[in-house]
């Protein structure tokens, strides 16, 4: 009886604890953090970048390129009169424009000189430290040449006399000629110099259509055939074991240089590369050969025997290079480009620094708006809605046309989750995504003034400008109803977009500058600022600003100059949520042992800034992880403020989260409402497990005041409700003294869990006491019943198991 008694009490005991036990061993997990390296460091001076093109040597608008030449990561290209010099060094072209006669061929020297010859066949030297230096020194060969090859010392030209073409070798260092080759019965023969020799080409002497390769050797002046080729050569080069060619008729072919050196016909050889039309002149640098493409210059590997992406020129379709753009919209780390010329819409990565696939689009000067993993794609009476997500990237979610949208759109954007798209007709359409599907649903405003731009900013406000020079800001229920919202600006400037950044300022895209308007305590905005950012990057004649988008977590802004070059630059001074100052932040949360906080309800809509609070000690500035919105309000933790901010704690399902929330959108909890101080309540209670005393009712090891053990008493003063568990607040004494500290209330017992003392009972007095008898028989009767219950329901028990 008395086993079976013992083992009901210990299963009961059991219960009880492990209970207790299981809360407190979830309550202590470490949360975890996803830490940043290091805090960014806002720049101290404006800087600039080219992101399409990837590479300020592939800036170039050329309009009729006619040669190109290689030396050193310098570059050197002939655009009709002009000659364009790329400097490694200093990052940027010079220009040579003090020719008046088209220039035909050039070519660096080993020692970094230009030789370029012209139409009237002169040949001249230009010292590029001279025109680095703005005062070009050219001087004029006394060489007549229809085209020319340097290798080593020696100049290798061409030359078309009576008696036909005669190749002859120039000394650079004498300034004497020596014939080499005369009467070739060509009319121009392109030159290449190889490990066999001086190339060159001459017509057939059996079909004037078919062209014979010949190897020369200088020094010897031997001259062998090498193979016959079906095409028109008009340049080659040969980059280390290829040799590259070009035909009359615009080819491009790269043949294996050794088989083509065995082969006494070239159609027996298989090229290892072609490509089609608009093809002319070839260099060859080691690895690497360039080409001129219509009216770019190309780049050729030779260990990928194909084109790389690599273009000197004003637009490209290449993954990387834009043609025509005329919109840009950043969402997150992802800046879309409505490259229009490629009909497409490229996606640029920031955080990774590259191109990701694009999305085909026939939309032309669309409105770009983007939220998650889903673009919106607007333009006249057409939207397109698409999906980005890993599986379904590109797809089309919803499609709305000039059936359902009326008027022609003026601005599209997005509000979490949501997009707005506004008509030139103040019709309104509203896209949601409802349990997995998207709709749209159309609302109409009755005004006179036609809206003309459409924005959003971060905490969900719409911002319409219309065609009287105003700007209003609406709500999103505004914006949808009757209401008029309200007036912040007047006198804007004719713009072609608007955006808002984090604190509200106000910026607006007119010609070829943006202007700033800051908001001001009143609501209402004033211009601060004309900016007319980073001409100098844009080769252009007539540099124009198409379009500009900027986020609010980095000091960067995206500029779209002339539909084809894309700029990253941090002059706009962008206020962003991070970095952010901590001041005393950690002093208020770590130093001493009294705590001072309170709880609060953080809005619906508003904006926390999350950090790592493990950081927080050393840091100047607040270690930023991420930022989000509050699609519900939160009850937060408020352990201190700085500047315009509350540091926020919020419990989640793994843990807890440190936040910066904006003190106007937290809204004080009544301290009734969440706390009890208990006076004459106050007890001795039993602690039922190894707990931390924590210096707020926030478990984490960065707060620990003290180390309890289980069975030990701690002085229970008051109750702190509302938050992840019901915590009691208690007075601990360690061997250096008293802490007062937060535990979770089931952590504590107020019985202590020792068996009651035993009591000694008179069963007989001089007066009976037949009740005290009875109740004590019934006692002992109903236990024996009890025990006799119970042993007779194991037994059941196990006899069932032995069955």
């Amino acid at each position: 009886m008395r086993k079976i008694t013992a083992t009901i009490l210990s299963v009961l005991a059991f219960g009880v604890f492990t209970g207790v036990g299981a809360t407190a061993v979830f309550a202590q997990k470490t949360p975890a953090y996803t830490a940043l390296a290091e805090a960014s460091v806002a720049a101290t001076s404006p800087k600039a970048s080219l992101i399409s093109p990837t590479d300020y040597s592939q800036y170039l608008a050329l309009k009729a390129p006619s040669d190109v030449t290689a030396h050193k990561g310098n570059f050197a290209i002939a655009d009709g009169t002009l000659i364009y010099v790329y400097d490694n060094v200093a990052k940027s072209y010079l220009c040579y424009d003090g020719h008046t006669s088209k220039i035909a061929k050039l070519q660096f020297d080993g020692k970094g000189n230009l030789y370029f010859s012209d139409n009237d066949c002169s040949i001249y030297r230009l010292s590029l430290s001279s025109l680095q230096s703005g005062t070009p020194d050219v001087q004029k060969l006394d060489v007549t040449c229809s085209t020319f090859l340097i290798e080593g010392d020696f100049l290798f030209y061409t030359t078309i006399v009576v008696q036909g073409t005669k190749i002859s070798a120039y000394s650079l260092t004498s300034g004497t000629a020596t014939p080499l080759v005369e009467g070739l019965q060509t009319m121009n023969t392109p030159l290449c110099y190889g490990k066999n020799g001086l190339y060159y080409v001459t017509e057939s002497e059996e079909d004037r259509n078919l062209s014979v390769l010949h190897v020369l050797d200088p020094a010897t002046g031997n001259v062998m055939p090498v193979t016959t080729v079906s095409e028109r050569i008009s340049s080659m080069a040969i980059a280390d074991n290829l040799f590259c060619l070009t035909s009359k008729s615009g080819d491009f072919f790269a043949y294996n240089h050794t088989e083509l050196y065995a082969s006494s016909l070239l159609d027996d050889v298989a090229p290892v590369f072609t490509a089609e039309k608009d093809f002319g002149a070839i260099c060859a640098i080691s690895g690497s050969a360039y080409a001129i493409h219509g009216n770019a210059v190309k780049q050729f590997s030779v260990a990928k025997a194909a084109f790389t992406d690599f273009e000197i020129c004003n637009a490209s379709a290449s993954p990387h290079r834009l043609n025509g753009a005329t919109n840009v919209c950043l969402s997150g780390e992802r800046l879309f480009i409505a490259d229009d010329g490629n009909a497409r819409i490229s996606v640029y990565d920031t955080a990774t620094s590259e191109f990701e696939t694009p999305i085909p689009s026939t939309v032309t000067s669309p409105y770009l708006a983007a939220y998650g993993d889903t673009l919106l794609v607007s333009a006249s009476s057409t939207a397109v809605l698409y999906n980005l997500s890993e599986k379904e990237y590109g797809e089309e979610e919803l499609t709305l046309d000039a059936t359902k949208i009326k008027g022609n759109v003026i601005g599209a954007t997005s509000v979490y989750n949501r997009y707005y798209l506004l008509t030139d007709s103040n019709h309104c359409y509203t896209l949601r995504n409802e349990n997995g599907v998207w709709t749209y649903s159309e609302s109409k405003k009755d005004l006179n003034s036609c809206p003309t731009a459409l924005t959003s900013d971060i905490y969900g406000a719409l911002y319409v400008a219309y065609d009287n020079d105003t700007v209003y800001r609406f709500t999103e229920s505004e914006l949808l109803s009757s209401a008029t919202g309200t007036k912040i600006l007047e006198g804007l400037p004719t713009s072609t977009k608007i955006a808002v950044d984090y604190d509200t300022n106000l910026y607006t895209l007119s010609g070829n500058a943006l202007h700033k308007f800051s908001a001001s305590n009143d609501g209402y905005y004033t211009e601060t600022a004309v900016l007319h950012p980073h001409y100098d990057l844009v080769k252009d004649p007539a540099p124009r600003l198409a379009s500009f988008a900027f986020g609010i977590e980095e000091n960067e802004s995206y500029l779209l100059y002339a539909g084809n070059y894309l700029i990253q630059t941090d002059e706009l001074r962008l206020p962003t949520v991070n970095p952010i100052p901590v001041g005393d932040a950690a002093e208020q949360v770590f130093g001493g042992n009294a705590a001072s906080f309170e709880l609060v309800t953080v809005r619906t809509d508003s904006i926390l800034i999350e950090f790592d609070v493990t950081l927080l000690p050393t840091a100047t500035e607040f270690p930023y992880v991420a930022f989000e919105r509050c699609e519900g309000a939160k009850t937060a933790l408020k352990i201190g403020a700085v500047d315009e901010y509350n540091l926020l704690i919020v419990a989640e399902a793994n843990g807890y989260a440190a936040y910066l929330g904006r003190i106007s959108d937290c809204e004080a909890i009544a301290e009734t409402e969440y706390r009890k101080t208990y006076t004459s309540e106050a007890f001795t209670g039993y602690l039922t497990n190894d707990v931390a005393v924590y210096k707020y009712p926030y478990l984490t090891n960065l707060l620990t005041l003290a180390q309890a053990k289980r069975d030990e008493t701690v002085r229970v003063v008051g109750e702190i409700g509302l938050l992840n568990y019901t915590y009691y607040e208690i007075v601990y004494t360690t061997a250096t003294g008293e802490v007062r500290g937060y535990i979770p209330k089931n952590y504590v017992a107020k019985f202590d869990g020792t068996p009651p003392k035993v009591q000694s009972m008179t069963l007989g007095e001089t007066r009976p006491n037949d009740d005290s008898v009875w109740r004590l028989a019934y006692i002992l009767l109903g236990s024996g019943a009890i025990c006799i219950l119970v042993d007779f329901l194991l037994l059941k028990h196990k006899k069932n198991e032995d069955d």
